[in-house]
């Protein structure tokens, strides 16, 4: 396991010159704040600040209805996922030593060799069944467009509390601990988010990173002649905010120099 080692020795802004990722935003959030590796002895505090703040704004979440009493299985077993692997990371604030965000990172595998996330649906909200058949289908599609991809490294949740934005965090995360020639060792090939807030669309295109698919409406509700959320009652699913649809983003570290 790398993280740790990096995490307390790297500067990511330092890995993005070297990179040649685009401008380096100037602030420093490790003046406020402790980026440390996160792993299984983590596991009840990162879920429960996803649970309680992520699930909260996070606009797919609220436009789909995923809240902390029916989200609390699938939360879990993408925590469980993530901390198995050296690239999740826990955000600490110096000056109240509490945990306000998290980077929650995991590989994935063409489906024949890696084990899905699986979760018991037939119980669950309109809503919430929605909302992981979008994310399923998200990724059938990238493996059928990336048939020369086997293995990638996958940003599963990014959260940062709303009393901690807008101060560099999330840049700073963004390749933090992360060696790429490391990754392309182990035969990753690169790293994958289904982004679905707007900031964090814009940050990652920005980054480097390019579209590879987007959900189409109409396969999530059985119906090809819908471009839109809409549930069984009539009832259009609508976002908080200027989202408008989850975009499945791809970095090819194959394609980078290295560092």
């Amino acid at each position: 396991m790398f993280l740790g080692r990096c995490v307390a020795n790297y500067s990511s802004n330092s890995f993005q010159n070297r990179m040649g990722l685009s401008h380096v935003d100037p602030r420093d959030p490790t003046i406020d704040y402790d980026f440390l590796p996160a792993d299984n002895r983590h596991k009840k505090e990162i879920t429960n600040l996803i649970l309680n703040g992520f699930l909260a704004i996070e606009p797919h979440c609220v436009a789909f209805g995923l809240n902390a009493r029916n989200g609390r299985d699938y939360i879990d077993r993408v925590v469980k996922k993530s901390l198995k692997f050296p690239y999740s990371v826990r955000i600490i604030h110096k000056e109240t030593e509490m945990l306000i965000g998290c980077r929650l990172m995991s590989v994935c595998e063409r489906p024949e060799k890696a084990d899905s996330i699986i979760v018991n649906r037939r119980n669950l909200e309109e809503g919430v069944r929605m909302y992981c058949n979008l994310f399923d289908k998200l990724e059938a599609q990238f493996w059928q467009r990336r048939p020369e991809t086997n293995k990638i490294l996958r940003r599963e949740i990014t959260f940062v509390h709303c009393d901690h934005q807008r101060r560099g965090i999330a840049q700073h995360l963004l390749y933090l601990g992360l060696d790429f020639d490391r990754l392309r060792a182990y035969g990753i090939d690169g790293i994958i988010s289904e982004a679905s807030a707007i900031a964090h669309q814009k940050l990652l295109l920005k980054k480097g990173f390019q579209e590879v698919a987007r959900p189409n409406p109409g396969s999530i509700i059985d119906s090809p002649f819908r471009d839109e959320y809409v549930l069984s009652n009539g009832k259009r699913v609508v976002f908080p905010d200027a989202t408008t649809t989850c975009k499945q983003l791809y970095l090819s570290i194959q394609q980078r120099a290295h560092i």
